[in-house]
């Protein structure tokens, strides 16, 4: 049991990664302000804090788009064996 707890530890204190900022900002559907807000409160650098509002701004403009390329890298990493 006392594994577990180590584990839960060792996630908790992982560092933020902005694939998970920008896929909960999609799912939840946050605005450009709650994006870099939290950005911001997580230290990511304004840069990328723009080029992650930009993706989620896109993405949410041309969903059918994003599903498309979406569907496509799963057909590659699929025929790839699974990379």
């Amino acid at each position: 049991m006392e594994m577990r707890g180590d584990m839960c530890a060792a996630i908790e204190e992982t560092p933020p990664r902005p694939s998970r900022l920008i896929a909960e900002s999609l799912i939840r559907r946050d605005g450009p302000r709650r994006i870099g807000t939290r950005a911001a409160r997580l230290g990511f650098p304004p840069q990328l804090t723009c080029a992650m509002i930009a993706a989620c701004g896109q993405t949410a403009i041309d969903p059918v788009a994003a599903q498309r390329r979406s569907s496509q890298n799963a057909q590659t990493r699929d025929s790839l064996g699974g990379l």
